[in-house]
């Protein structure tokens, strides 16, 4: 469970600098538009436990590929988030240089699961580019 214990204390911190800031536990993720598994229950269970409110940008895909549609990504949106969190999905790294680009013109950080990037048999590894690289594993992983 170290990748869901890390997530856990990333989000945890992200939602304690909130209240700081805006006096609100309340927090705004953006994320590919598919949720699978593990981290979504836990971001609704720390809902519940802790009391705050975590909200979703849902970036779409493109319906051919499956892969994320830079072209539909809102930089207005963007720039209200504390976190992207860019969650590859079916075996592919997706493409994220406009993600990059915004988070880094926002100051937001980026959190890159790479487990189902095809990365633990490819070559790629993650980006540089990420605040924090990770290789989340369960039972719900294609």
């Amino acid at each position: 469970h170290s990748c869901r214990s890390i997530f856990y204390y990333i989000i945890r911190t992200l939602l304690e600098e909130a209240q700081e800031r805006t006096g609100q536990m309340k927090i705004k993720i953006a994320l590919p538009a598919i949720h699978f598994g593990s981290f979504y229950r836990l971001l609704k269970g720390m809902e519940k436990t802790m009391k705050c409110t975590i909200e979703f940008y849902e970036i779409d895909l493109k319906e051919d590929d499956w892969t994320l549609d830079q072209d539909s990504i809102d930089e207005k949106e963007i720039a209200t988030c504390d976190l992207v969190m860019c969650q590859h999905l079916f075996g592919l790294p997706f493409h994220q240089d406009r993600l990059f680009e915004l988070a880094k013109k926002h100051s937001i950080p980026v959190l890159e699961d790479c487990v189902q990037s095809g990365s633990l048999f490819g070559k790629y590894k993650g980006d540089a580019r990420s605040d924090v690289i990770m290789y989340s594993g369960g039972l719900d992983k294609t």
